[in-house]
């Protein structure tokens, strides 16, 4: 298609065709602005008919309305695209002018901030109310850049209240968990007309609560993922256990989940194995009859030296008497 079209259309009256989703874009050049009309029907003419009589395709074709700087070409994207919406009405293989269906008037471009909404949600997953915050101030300040109708503006601000909500309900929030009992958050957000009171709505109405409910699970999760750790140190202690094997077991990160333990015990993993190791070991010198050196082996030490070495260093004392101090004790 792409090929046959560059046939059509001379390299020196156009730049490179390129394809945007499933729609293939031409950019045409023109020296001539009365001529414009008439060059571009008959070349969409041609177009159609040779991709019909070549590839038995029939495709229809929407025409923007011609601009000077290429800069517009943005623009004139969007409007190819809009003329070609009345292909539901008018059926296969038209060709639409944009001209036509909107008086002759170049559209009116407003970019909405999608980049800027995808990272005001993840802010919220994450919990960070800081982030958050700062995206939904770059969100306003983008929407209400352009000169627009009012209408247009409660468009946008639909828009961000549904991916809110659709956030919400994909990840199990209920409206009881955010404080929305009976009310209807549209009515609400149709009722505000300044920009500020709006931000101020949706931080305090729906971002802030959504925040504390991620905030709460990730402290609950964080502390299942501690416990779960610390569970396979005393049950593995006397085993050449690591990191990597508990994450293996609990299907996480090695990084993540070293991160995670860290910040909800102050330990890092081998500081806690040979912590529950040291204590083990107090135990069994006070209570078996093992020797130091099976002690020593038991608790994975290199050789018994340096697990007297280690513990002196503890304790301030030998293994030997600590057991001979607390076991008369005991």
């Amino acid at each position: 298609m792409k090929n046959l079209i560059e046939e059509i259309i001379g390299k020196d009256n156009r730049l490179p065709l390129i394809w945007i989703d499933e729609t293939l874009v031409i950019l045409i050049g023109h020296k001539e602005q009365d001529a414009i009309q008439d060059d571009v029907f008959e070349i969409t003419e041609r177009v159609q008919d040779k991709l019909t009589n070549t590839l038995s395709l029939i495709v229809s074709i929407g025409v923007s309305m011609p601009f000077k700087e290429i800069k517009e070409a943005k623009r004139a994207y969007r409007e190819g695209m809009e003329a070609l919406k009345h292909r539901m009405q008018l059926g296969k293989g038209v060709i639409v002018h944009f001209s036509t269906i909107n008086s002759g008037k170049h559209s009116v471009i407003f970019d909405y901030p999608k980049r800027t909404e995808e990272e005001l949600l993840v802010a919220i997953k994450l919990a960070d109310e800081e982030k958050a915050l700062e995206q939904l101030s770059i969100w306003m300040t983008k929407a209400f850049k352009n000169t627009q109708s009012p209408r247009e503006y409660q468009v946008s601000m639909m828009r961000l209240l549904n991916n809110l909500l659709t956030l919400k309900q994909e990840s199990g929030v209920s409206f009881q968990q955010i404080e929305v009992y009976h009310a209807s958050l549209y009515e609400e957000l149709l009722k505000l007309h300044m920009r500020e009171e709006i931000e101020v709505w949706f931080k305090n109405r729906l971002i802030l609560p959504l925040v504390k409910v991620f905030h709460d699970r990730r402290d609950s999760q964080f502390q299942n993922l501690s416990e779960k750790i610390i569970d396979l140190i005393q049950k593995n202690f006397d085993s050449e256990i690591t990191l990597e094997e508990c994450a293996a077991k609990l299907h996480y990160n090695a990084n993540y989940l070293s991160s995670v333990f860290k910040q909800e015990t102050n330990y890092t993993f081998s500081e806690y194995l040979a912590m529950y190791r040291f204590k083990i070991a107090k135990q069994w010198l006070v209570e078996s009859s093992m020797t130091i050196k099976e002690i020593a082996e038991k608790l994975k030490y290199n050789n018994s030296q340096n697990f007297i070495r280690s513990f002196k260093k503890q304790e301030e004392m030998t293994p030997g008497q600590y057991r001979e101090k607390y076991k008369k004790t005991s």
